[in-house]
């Protein structure tokens, strides 16, 4: 489940975040969320992100909450997210500095990230990316959204630790849940994580997630991909 090669979706999905995501409280005659694709760009939001802002048409500043932790699926344990977790993120991935020169085999494929020149921390809390000038401001969004979860960010200690976080004991996330099991090409089971910032946007006064514990069901169908369904606690 690692960024790096492009296996983050692989196991533990919630584990992991983007800086935004698509406002799915829009009413489905602006921008359906069971549509393919993203809505126009004044109808994203933060998630690991609290607001962003554009200050010129081909930069973007996230301020990130001090609230978020990056917790250790096996123990529960965490630490706060900070902006450079962020950097780290995409130096290791693209080639972008901290020891990293060139990108990983799998990002070097992925087009959306080639207007990218930097990111970089200006405060604790705070991270700005700067794209080439000309860049279309939705495709910035959309960078930020896209390469499915890969786009969400790991934490750098455990990078250094293992090297890579192919062994999902070794990953630490953000989201609502963290994997406690998994059956290779058979399950994955997943626990609420009790650290969870976020609440629901519908509903601000509760807190995310709903579910406690979930067991989501990875079937193959030769030869299409393998899929995933389910079970929910």
């Amino acid at each position: 489940m690692d960024p790096y090669d492009g296996t983050a979706g692989t196991v533990g999905p919630a584990g992991l975040q983007s800086l935004v995501q698509a406002d799915y409280t829009l009413n489905p005659s602006i921008w359906d969320i069971a549509e393919t694709g993203f809505p126009a760009p004044q109808y994203f939001i933060g998630e690991l992100a609290t607001s962003f802002e554009m200050p010129n048409s081909y930069s973007m500043v996230f301020p990130t909450p001090p609230r978020c932790l990056l917790v250790e699926y096996s123990t529960g344990n965490g630490r706060q997210f900070v902006a450079s977790d962020v950097v780290d993120h995409f130096d290791r991935c693209l080639g972008l500095g901290n020891g990293y020169t060139v990108p990983s085999a799998w990002w070097a494929g992925q087009s959306a990230y080639k207007p990218l020149l930097s990111v970089v921390a200006t405060g604790n809390f705070t991270v700005t990316f700067t794209f080439q000038q000309g860049t279309n401001p939705y495709t910035i969004l959309n960078t930020m959204m896209s390469a499915n979860l890969n786009a969400c960010y790991e934490n750098p200690e455990s990078v250094t630790a293992y090297g890579n976080l192919e062994n999902w004991h070794h990953a630490l996330g953000t989201g609502p849940y963290f994997t406690t099991d998994y059956v290779s090409d058979s399950s994955i089971t997943e626990v609420a994580n009790p650290n969870y910032y976020e609440t629901d946007l519908r509903y601000p006064g509760n807190k995310f997630p709903y579910i406690t514990t979930r067991i989501i069901l990875i079937y193959l169908v030769t030869p299409q991909p393998r899929r995933q369904c389910a079970l929910e606690d």
